[in-house]
């Protein structure tokens, strides 16, 4: 949800996300951990995951890993 020119407030979810982008995880690691802690398979939130990370590296929120 975009609140104003510089404030973004994230759900419950994208929150975690945000907290896991460290630039120290590989992005399944992200992926496996948002499994684990929702207790569904990493098939299932992997598309999500990616698809979070790449709107973030869209907006300049991120920046993509070489």
């Amino acid at each position: 949800m975009r609140l104003g020119p510089e404030v973004v407030a994230l759900e419950d979810v994208a929150a975690l996300l945000w907290e896991l982008f460290d630039g120290r995880r590989p992005l399944d690691d992200v992926v496996a951990n948002v499994a684990s802690t929702y207790d569904v398979p990493s098939a299932v939130v992997e598309a999500d995951v990616r698809e979070f990370a790449s709107d973030m590296i869209d907006r300049g929120f991120l920046v993509a890993a070489d």
